[in-house]
């Protein structure tokens, strides 16, 4: 029997202590049948994650905690493996028992449990960080359109501001040419302000 974490909870002769950090373990982890995909081991923090009792864990299988688009590629790494003992999935999708769908980082070991083939997993929940992924990269996608706003809507009250500029007449203030220079410069900046506000506006949703 390979000394496998699976084969030593599995070894009446590894004594309880290994059984006991295998249930006592913060970590989320469990033991399926790689043929039947049956669960045949399940601590309590795995328990706790996916809401189910342990008469109920144990009446399902590994297919059941995934969404249906997954079944088939959770089949194909398992036909995938050769010579490897230790793998590194990455996230996948789970689904709690009131529903609720959440991401984990897999990490799984091959083994011997119960005289069966089987995958030792260890499904941390990464719910928090892909939420976090996403919601940075949604602020991202706000920043850009801010840019954008910025780079677009700006352009034309300040060209204007900056072509009346340079047709002022500052040595005649009274000029009747002037206030309507004026009168453009201040529709210009009004428009400009607005911009400036709807920009602030969305900087801050």
């Amino acid at each position: 029997m390979k000394d496998t974490p699976g084969s030593i909870i599995d070894n009446d002769a590894a004594s309880a202590n290994y059984r006991q950090i295998f249930e006592e373990s913060p970590a989320p982890m469990y033991i399926f049948d790689i043929h039947t995909f049956e669960f045949l081991a399940v601590n309590t923090a795995a328990l706790n994650q996916y809401g189910y009792s342990r008469d109920e864990f144990f009446s399902m299988n590994a297919t059941q905690i995934r969404p249906q688009e997954d079944i088939d590629p959770l089949k194909q790494t398992l036909k995938d493996v050769h010579t490897a003992t230790y793998f590194d999935y990455g996230r996948w999708k789970h689904i709690r028992k009131n529903g609720e769908v959440i991401f984990v980082h897999i990490y799984a070991h091959s083994t011997i449990f119960q005289g069966k083939k089987a995958r030792f997993v260890l499904a941390i929940d990464i719910d928090n960080k892909v939420k976090a992924e996403k919601a940075l990269l949604e602020k991202n996608e706000q920043l850009k359109k801010i840019s954008w706003t910025q780079s677009h809507e700006l352009r034309g009250p300040l060209s204007s501001i900056m072509g009346l500029v340079q047709i002022f007449n500052k040595e005649d203030t009274a000029d009747q040419h002037n206030k309507e220079i004026i009168a453009l410069i201040t529709d210009a900046a009004e428009k400009l302000d607005a911009v400036v506000k709807k920009i602030t506006n969305q900087a801050c949703q």
